[in-house]
């Protein structure tokens, strides 16, 4: 069964191109042209995944990401910044989305990041709920909670989060945190990492949890209860 790709374009070239471009993939495709049509859809029949304009209009990108996860959708998103508009990705992964774009042409690299984004979403942990401290984690039912109050994360923050989880008290270098979460390496350059890692710590401690997801300077992150995480606490793994 072919995968269903909403895509929210306002620009018509752009949006013949990536029909054109992800239905010879394979998917099922359909595309409007604003925000409120995207939304009046979603209500009828979720798609596997969305690729919206940052700049879409009626109801922006970023302001339809924010509905979707206030509402609980866990629809992988990514975000195509737009031509007509200067787009803040800080702004949009805060608002939920799982990936950005910075160049809307660069299809190739489009259809790789929806690979990876579909990926996540089929895959299903099995195993135990996992525990750290007051961090409850249910792999089956993709639910986190601190205590007993629930944290609404994205696919790719409960993906980054369980990846710790599975790693505690251990450095994970920022190349294997990519590879494992992502599919891929962005490079040195690439504060995706660092995005998503001060989401999880924000949305955490929100909930009352203390900081657990320590930065170890130049080398990665740690998942430690430890309130104070000194460099030389551990070597970097793997």
């Amino acid at each position: 069964m072919a995968h269903y790709v909403l895509v929210v374009e306002g620009e018509a070239e752009i949006a013949r191109h990536l029909r054109s471009a992800l239905a010879l993939e394979g998917y099922d495709v359909i595309v409007v042209a604003d925000g409120h049509s995207a939304l009046s859809l979603i209500d009828g029949a979720m798609p596997d995944l969305m690729i919206i304009d940052a700049a879409a209009s009626v109801v922006n990108g970023i302001e339809v990401t924010r509905r979707i996860r206030a509402a609980g959708m866990d629809i992988p998103i990514i975000m195509l910044a737009s031509r007509a508009a200067d787009t803040q990705p800080v702004a949009a992964f805060d608002a939920g989305i799982d990936d950005f774009l910075p160049d809307p042409d660069a299809t190739d690299e489009l259809l790789v990041r929806i690979r990876v984004q579909l990926r996540h979403r089929e895959h299903r942990y099995q195993g135990d709920v996992l525990r750290f401290g007051p961090l409850k984690l249910d792999q089956a039912s993709r639910e986190v909670f601190v205590g007993d109050r629930s944290v609404v994360l994205t696919a790719t923050e409960f993906d980054t989060l369980i990846l710790f989880m599975n790693h505690p008290h251990r450095v994970l270098k920022r190349a294997f945190i990519y590879e494992q979460v992502w599919g891929y390496d962005f490079g040195p350059l690439s504060n995706l990492i660092e995005v998503y890692v001060s989401s999880l710590r924000h949305k955490l401690a929100a909930a009352g949890a203390p900081e657990l997801i320590h930065t170890v300077r130049g080398i990665g992150y740690i998942l430690d209860d430890h309130r104070h995480c000194q460099e030389t606490h551990a070597s970097a793994n793997p």
